[in-house]
C-alpha cells in the first residue's frame, strides 16, 4: 500500500469515530442517555405526575416523591421549588354529567326557536 491509501484510511476512521461521538452527544441532548437505575422489587418511590411548557426554555413540572407532589419550575437559569404542599388531584371522567338538570336546561335553549 502507498502512504496516500493509508492516509484515506486514517481519515476515514477519524471521520467514523467522530460521527460517533456526536451521535452519542445527540442521544444525551435528547435525553436518550439517561437509563433508570432501579433494583429488582424495589417500589418506585420517584415518579414524574404532570410537564406543562412555559416558553421555549423553562416547564412546570408536578414531581410525586413518597406520597407527595412537589411543583417545579424548571430550565432558565436556575430552577425553583414553586410549591410543595400540593394535594393530589382526583381524576374525573369528564363524558359523565354531573348535574342531569343542568343539562336539560341547556338542550331545552338550544331547541329554542329564533
Amino acid at each position: 500500500m502507498d502512504e496516500i491509501s493509508i492516509l484515506k484510511y486514517i481519515f476515514a476512521f477519524g471521520f467514523v469515530i467522530g460521527l460517533l461521538y456526536l451521535m452519542a452527544y445527540i442521544a444525551r441532548y435528547f435525553g436518550l442517555g439517561n437509563l433508570p437505575t432501579r433494583r429488582l422489587g424495589d417500589k418506585k418511590r420517584l415518579a414524574i405526575s404532570e410537564i406543562l411548557t412555559v416558553d421555549a426554555k423553562r416547564r412546570l413540572v408536578i414531581v410525586k416523591a413518597d406520597e407527595k407532589e412537589y411543583l417545579l419550575l424548571t430550565g432558565g437559569t436556575n430552577d425553583l421549588i414553586i410549591d410543595t404542599e400540593l394535594k393530589p388531584s382526583k381524576k374525573q371522567d369528564k363524558k359523565a354529567p354531573k348535574d342531569k338538570k343542568h343539562h336539560a336546561k341547556r338542550d331545552k335553549a338550544d331547541e329554542m326557536p329564533k
